[in-house]
């Protein structure tokens, strides 16, 4: 049987999200049907189930999970996956922020891309951040949030 998670309250406003600086994406996993996980080179990830994410570049929109398997026209279908990958292969994160007045993640790597979570529901949960150390964050879209150590896997 699984555990229990009870998260603690916890003010969005003063959590740091610097344990991202320096880490590069080493893995985008997509979990059936609309769940996406971004693992980072140091540990630690990024989880959306439901909530949309784009990355975008100076050009525009470079990839975005609403995309994914779609056709539009083309001869294959956009895998949203591998190409967030191959724009990402080798960069670092080089800051993380929430937006202003709501409750966005914001990644910022190099080469002028951002990796943005967005939000798009009042209650649901949006997001879920946990660092190398198992400290995990999930967001609402009143910028609540909540936090918890996930079990050490020993």
């Amino acid at each position: 049987m699984g555990n229990i998670i009870h998260g603690v309250a916890t003010n969005l406003e003063e959590e740091s999200f610097d344990w991202m600086i320096g880490a590069s994406v080493s893995e985008i996993a997509f979990l059936e049907p609309y769940s996406w996980r971004f693992h980072f080179s140091t540990g630690g990830s990024c989880q959306m189930d439901a909530t949309p994410w784009r990355l975008v570049g100076a050009q525009g929109i470079v990839a975005s999970s609403e995309d994914h398997l779609q056709k539009f026209g083309l001869p294959a279908p956009v895998d949203s996956r591998e190409v967030a990958l191959a724009a990402l292969a080798s960069t670092r994160v080089l800051d993380a922020r929430l937006r202003e007045n709501a409750p966005d993640l914001l990644i910022r790597f190099e080469g002028d891309l951002v990796l943005e979570l967005l939000v798009h529901s009042r209650c649901y949960e949006g997001w879920i951040t946990c660092d190398p150390s198992g400290r995990c964050l999930v967001v609402h879209g009143t910028r609540s949030a909540a936090t918890w150590q996930t079990p050490s896997s020993t």
